[in-house]
C-alpha cells in the first residue's frame, strides 16, 4: 500500500499490486508527511495550515475503516510544524520533527488522557474533551 494526498485534504492508499485506490476521510490543511504504524492498522498524517480552519497537525487515520482517529494533535505554543512524521518502535508513540526539536505526542486516547490529567490536575471538560482529545469518543476519566 502506498499513501497519497492531494492539496484539497484528500488522503488515500493505493494498492499497487490490485491497482485500485481507497480514499480516506480527509484530514484538515494539506497532508505532507504519513507514516504507517508498525502493526500497520492506523496512519499518522502530518498536515500543512491553510487557514485558522485548517491548522497543522498530525492526524491518525484506522486503515481498516479510513476513519479518522481522535483529533488533530498539536505540538503546544508553537506556530511551526513538522516536516516529518515516525512511530516510535511499539506504536504507543508518533514523533515529528519540528524546527524546535522532535516532538513525541501519545498515539492511543489512554495515553492522551494521562498527559490531559498531568497537564490540567484535574478532569477535563466536555468542550476540552472534544477539543483535544476526540469529538467522536465518549468521554472519560482522565485522572481516575
Amino acid at each position: 500500500l502506498v499513501l497519497v494526498g492531494g492539496l484539497n485534504g484528500g488522503i488515500g492508499l493505493v494498492d499497487v499490486d490490485a491497482v485500485s485506490l481507497e480514499l480516506l476521510e480527509r484530514v484538515p490543511g494539506v497532508p505532507t508527511a504519513g507514516a504507517f504504524s508498525p502493526d500497520g492498522s492506523r496512519i499518522a498524517v502530518l498536515s500543512a495550515s491553510t487557514s485558522a480552519n485548517a491548522p497543522s497537525g498530525v492526524q491518525l487515520i484506522d486503515v481498516a475503516t479510513g476513519q479518522r482517529i481522535g483529533v488533530p494533535m498539536r505540538p503546544y505554543g508553537t506556530e511551526a510544524f513538522g516536516t516529518g512524521v515516525s512511530w516510535a518502535d511499539d506504536g504507543s508513540g508518533i514523533w515529528v520533527s519540528t524546527d524546535d526539536g522532535p516532538v513525541r505526542f501519545a498515539a492511543d486516547l489512554a495515553g492522551w488522557r494521562e498527559i490531559a490529567c498531568g497537564v490540567v490536575h484535574r478532569e477535563l471538560t466536555p468542550d476540552e474533551w472534544r477539543q483535544f482529545v476526540s469529538d467522536t469518543d465518549p468521554q472519560v476519566s482522565s485522572c481516575a
